[in-house]
């Protein structure tokens, strides 16, 4: 419950180790306003996919499934 109180507040914190594109996603997908909520906006789940944290993401490989894993 406290976890969503600080979300739903906006009052929240994010790891210093978070690259700046991460923190922009993260923020973007927690949104208390729905209208500016990252995936609830005209483009709805292409705008999560085309947000520049994803860059490096090859969507069409990982959906062939031909992406190894990062570890």
């Amino acid at each position: 419950k406290d976890l969503y109180d600080s979300i739903s507040s906006g009052l929240f914190s994010l790891p210093k180790v978070f690259s700046l594109s991460l923190i922009d996603l993260c923020k973007r997908l927690i949104e208390i306003d729905v209208n500016k909520r990252l995936g609830c906006l005209k483009n709805q789940s292409n705008d999560i996919r085309d947000h520049k944290w994803f860059i490096p993401i090859n969507w069409i490989e990982l959906y062939k499934q031909n992406t190894p894993a990062p570890y």
